[in-house]
């Protein structure tokens, strides 16, 4: 149950549900204020998130700073977020990263200059359906 609920919520807060929901309503509703009101509020949301600039200022918010190998201390345990690899391509006898890869190489860095003695690899996206 959680699974899917977590997997159906995260689709619906999505900025361009909300915007197409915004403008779905806006061209359905009777009451011309809000008539109004919903398209500007959703072309506003629109002009917003979809611009380039503002998007990547708000995502380095949420970034941790990089610091030089040298400034880092000792851990037991270096954990690799995947989610960056493409399962879908063939053969299947190895790994396809996407622009995620350097997650994977800077864990092998830290492990090399035995900055982490153990490495765990966790996450990736889990699909609706099984795949073969």
């Amino acid at each position: 149950m959680f699974f899917v609920l977590s997997k159906t919520l995260n689709y619906l807060v999505m900025p361009f549900v909300i915007i197409s929901a915004a403008f779905l309503v806006s061209g359905v509703i009777k009451n011309v204020r809000w008539k109004k009101r919903l398209f500007w509020i959703a072309l506003g949301m629109l002009l917003f998130f979809s611009n380039e600039f503002i998007a990547n200022e708000m995502m380095k918010t949420w970034e941790i700073k990089t610091k030089p190998f040298s400034q880092m201390t000792h851990h037991k345990i270096g954990i690799v977020l995947t989610g960056g690899t493409n399962i879908m391509q063939t053969p299947k006898d190895r790994v396809y990263f996407y622009g995620a890869v350097d997650r994977v190489i800077h864990t092998v860095q830290l492990y090399k200059l035995n900055l982490i003695d153990k490495i765990l690899i966790s996450g990736a996206m889990a699909n609706w359906c099984r795949q073969r």
